[in-house]
This record gives structure tokens, C-alpha cells and sequence, in this order.
């Protein structure tokens, strides 16, 4: 892959890769566990060595974001504990379209809210103890089939995995 300045790309670190830098540059490196891109994960790792998107929408966003993490970490301005900024990264990642909540009614945005959270409770382990369907009835939802069937639809994978 062809890094150019602003470019932004993947790859898994389990595979051997190499870096041959031209002329000197700058480079910022997120480390996400495989866990934590979900059922994203496979699409990302088949990206490997692929630039990620162009220089607008949702990759400026990702690029930028990055950027000033990474600054603000470098400073101490940042905490590497802020679950808040590593979501909002990984939700640009993967993909997520928190860009589309606006062309859409307000219940879908309710909607993706709460299953949000839903998927944030399911991966927090201090929540393990407690079952799916109690965990989707506290954010509203009140049948198991109909929450398993939307979080599929959304997450591409089952509350389970």
C-alpha cells in the first residue's frame, strides 16, 4: 500500500508487514483489539494494505480525530482511561452510520441509541453476570426475538458473539 500524506489505512498485526519510508514523514498508529471492532472485524482485516477511503466524509473525520488524539495524549491533555473518545473512534471505524441519524426519523435515531448502549453494556465485563435480554429490557426493549433480529441487522453479528 502507497501511504501518501493524509492517507489513512489497515492492518492486522498478526500478519508480517514492512514499512519503507521514501522521505521522512509522520505516522500514527491506533491499536484496536480484534474484540473490539466486532463483528466489523473481518471486513477491516480484509482491507489490509488498502487505503481507507479519499480525503473527505467519514476518513477527514477518522484522520482528523486521530490526529488530535494523539495530540492530546502526547500532552497529557488526554487520558488513555476516556471511554468516550476511544468509542467515537471506533464507531468511525467500523463504519457506523452515525452519519445517516440525520436524513432519518427521530425513531431510528432512538433506536440506534439504544441498541448502542445495548452493545456498550454487552461488552463491559463488569455487566457479565447479567443476562442479554436484561441488559435490552434496560434500554427499552421489550422482546427478546425482535432485539436479536435488530442488533443483527445493525451489528452483523448476534448480542452473543
Amino acid at each position: 500500500m502507497d501511504l501518501t500524506p493524509g492517507t489513512l489505512g489497515t492492518w492486522q498485526s498478526s500478519s508480517p508487514y514492512e514499512i519503507d519510508a521514501v522521505t521522512p514523514f509522520g505516522l500514527v498508529v491506533a491499536y484496536i483489539p480484534r474484540a473490539m471492532l466486532g463483528a466489523h472485524a473481518d471486513r477491516l482485516y480484509r482491507a489490509t494494505a488498502t487505503p481507507i477511503g479519499d480525503s473527505t466524509g467519514r476518513s477527514r473525520l477518522l484522520r482528523a480525530m486521530l490526529v488530535q488524539i494523539a495530540r492530546g495524549l502526547q500532552s497529557g491533555d488526554l487520558d488513555t482511561r476516556d471511554a468516550e473518545i476511544a468509542e467515537s473512534l471506533l464507531r468511525l471505524l467500523r463504519g457506523a452510520p452515525a452519519d445517516r441519524a440525520g436524513r432519518s426519523g427521530v425513531a431510528a435515531v432512538i433506536r440506534r441509541a439504544r441498541l448502542e448502549r445495548c452493545r456498550q453494556d454487552l461488552l463491559d465485563p463488569r455487566l457479565a453476570d447479567h443476562t442479554i435480554f436484561e441488559i435490552a429490557t434496560r434500554w427499552g426493549f421489550v422482546s427478546a426475538p425482535h432485539f436479536t433480529r435488530t442488533f443483527h441487522r445493525t451489528y452483523d453479528c448476534t448480542p452473543s458473539e
